[in-house]
């Protein structure tokens, strides 16, 4: 984990911390009109969980998919597919 002096403005972790499946979230919100500390309140998740958001459980995917309107098994096969692929 990061130490504040190596954390960004805001508590974002570096970007080499970001994980694929942050970039994949960015993205499918973005195009829904949401920013991420919009998505992270509607999942009810903490801004920072969504920066390091690696193979996230099933019930909070639901909470990140409800919130833009992305059906739940097209969210949890991208984020398996990419997370797959990070551990290649």
């Amino acid at each position: 984990m990061a130490t504040v002096t190596e954390r960004h403005a805001g508590g974002r972790p570096p970007e080499k911390q970001r994980t694929r499946a942050f970039y994949l979230l960015k993205g499918m919100a973005e195009r829904r009109g949401m920013d991420l500390r919009g998505l992270a309140s509607a999942a009810g998740l903490d801004l920072s969980g969504v920066y390091k958001i690696r193979d996230p459980k099933l019930s909070t995917l639901k909470g990140i998919a409800e919130a833009p309107g992305i059906p739940l098994g097209r969210l949890a096969s991208r984020v398996a597919a990419v997370e797959s692929e990070a551990a290649r």
